[in-house]
């Protein structure tokens, strides 16, 4: 790529993740970003997804040693979000496991990967997506290798899942955060919504 084409690029995908914020932001001072998936917080993240998946085409995944770190992490951020779009996140993955370490992080690697897999309903290899369980407790669900999850965060980067489960659950109970009221309720809704994104079989 030429250097005014990354420069472009950069700005671009400085853009989108700009966009993703500034949406969130403004549902969160509104009330509403946690009553279920807002429509406009999806209208910004398909808008996003189309707009990555068509740099994805022309250009591959924004490399770090091109568009830079902010640029890069805006590029994850998008695919990471584009839950209702599992074209665009499968190809992100993949364009991403296919560079080097250094221009494609591997704790993003890791973390897209296990969100692909949480839409899936299939466990998770790192356990970096955390939700509420049925019993009222926060957790990652199921795990790949539950025995390994450590040693495999440690290898991409992560911080202990121990660690950021005392730290999640800390949090929660200072807020006053509860699990949802009707917790096999939800995961049905959140089943259906993945059958229809593409991601289930019904």
């Amino acid at each position: 790529m030429t250097p005014s084409h990354t420069a472009e690029l950069a700005a671009r995908l400085r853009e989108l993740a700009a966009a993703d914020h500034t949406t969130r932001q403004d549902l969160l001072a509104r009330g509403e970003l946690f009553d279920g998936y807002h429509p406009e917080m999806r209208a910004v993240h398909e808008a996003n997804a189309r707009a990555l998946m068509a740099i994805l085409d022309a250009d591959g995944w924004p490399r770090v040693d091109e568009v830079g770190e902010e640029a890069a992490s805006a590029a994850f951020l998008v695919a990471s979000n584009a839950i209702s779009c599992p074209e665009v996140q499968q190809r992100a993955l993949a364009l991403m496991e296919a560079l080097p370490a250094e221009q494609a992080r591997p704790r993003e690697v890791a973390m897209l990967g296990d969100r692909i897999r949480f839409n899936q309903g299939r466990p998770q290899r790192y356990g970096a997506i955390i939700d509420w369980d049925d019993q009222g407790r926060l957790g990652p669900g199921p795990l790949e290798d539950p025995e390994g999850v450590e040693a495999r965060r440690a290898r991409v980067g992560l911080e202990p899942l121990a660690q950021v489960m005392t730290r999640l659950q800390r949090r929660a109970d200072e807020k006053g955060d509860e699990p949802p009221g009707d917790w096999a309720a939800r995961r049905r809704q959140m089943h259906a919504f993945f059958v229809s994104c593409g991601y289930r079989e019904p």
